[in-house]
């Protein structure tokens, strides 16, 4: 997946794709997390993100219906 982003009027171009989805039980929170494979990095290299964090970046990643119906 693709989407780009406008920043001091360049148009930049960034391919990542969310790999995978966990909730992470510390002792009185639940924090979503989603794994990313940012662009020009190995699969041993993804990362783990808050997912709000992530939807709010970076909306259009969660668009499609990746996660079944767990989208808003």
């Amino acid at each position: 997946m693709c989407f780009m982003y406008r920043c001091c009027a360049n148009i930049y171009q960034i391919h990542c794709m969310i790999l995978a989805r966990e909730i992470k039980e510390l002792r009185n929170k639940r924090i979503a997390l989603v794994k990313v494979l940012w662009q020009r990095h190995g699969i041993e290299e993804a990362t783990w993100e808050p997912e709000d964090a992530m939807r709010k970046q970076y909306p259009n990643l969660f668009i499609s219906k990746i996660f079944g119906d767990e989208n808003p």
